[in-house]
């Protein structure tokens, strides 16, 4: 088997890998529904009745875990797509996308976001780059343990690269697992929130190899977090021709 051959065999492998997490997820997430109206139901028809406070805290943790559960299910449709949808070359302006991305995000009223160094508008595969940085804003705003926190958001320019940096003042990371974070459903969170389920990073750097780019974070306990990637002036990688999603399940 020959270079070309071998690679058109991974890509194949690659795509149907792809379609097989995109069918079980979607099949997994018809019981999920069923769980979550079931436990609904049940907490509906205890309330009536004098019940143990213990016996209501066990039920709003099954919620809780189902809720997460079916927050899993969406990120790993999302991941395993990332080489199939929003492959359309578009006009990206910086300052514009970052009004988008914070009028769709839960900030807190004494939180800053600021972008410095502007940049003229590019061609690019702009949902995804908006995807990336709205993942890593969304991502220093749920792990900063403080209300006015300051996120900057800064972009300088190589001959071939955009060199993006995401930073803020935040709680850090520990070295000790600064190397774990950007795996997926890795997360320093606790499972009270049950949409905090650690597929942000992971989904950023998808994103960014996904176009021959690069990512990286600088952190320390108690000084903040940097994360940095690169995104070419030309797309490097080999786009694959988007489809349709696949109907099984339905």
């Amino acid at each position: 088997m020959n270079q070309k051959e071998c690679l058109q065999s991974i890509e194949s492998l690659q795509r149907e890998f792809e379609e097989y997490v995109y069918i079980v997820s979607h099949d997994l997430k018809a019981p999920l529904r069923a769980i979550a109206n079931l436990s609904q139901w049940i907490m509906e028809d205890l309330s009536a009745l004098s019940i143990p406070e213990e016996t209501i805290q066990h039920i709003s943790l099954l919620q809780k875990r189902v809720e997460r559960l079916q927050h899993m299910i969406n990120a790993l449709r999302t991941y395993s797509r990332v080489s199939r949808y929003d492959l359309v070359l578009e006009s990206f302006d910086l300052e514009k996308e970052l009004r988008q991305i914070t009028s769709t995000l839960t900030i807190p009223a004494a939180t800053t976001i600021n972008g410095h160094q502007q940049i003229p508008a590019f061609r690019t595969y702009r949902q995804k780059l908006s995807m990336v940085l709205h993942a890593l804003l969304d991502n220093a705003i749920k792990h900063h343990h403080r209300d006015d926190g300051h996120i900057i958001v800064d972009v300088l320019t190589t001959e071939e690269d955009y060199i993006f940096q995401v930073r803020d003042d935040g709680p850090g990371i520990p070295k000790t697992i600064q190397d774990k974070v950007f795996n997926i459903f890795y997360s320093q969170a606790s499972d009270e929130d049950p949409s905090t389920i650690g597929s942000g990073l992971s989904f950023a750097r998808k994103i960014v190899e996904f176009v021959g780019g690069n990512i990286r974070l600088c952190s320390r306990a108690g000084k903040g977090t940097h994360v940095i990637f690169s995104w070419p002036k030309t797309i490097r990688s080999r786009a694959v021709v988007p489809v349709t999603a696949p109907t099984a399940g339905y």
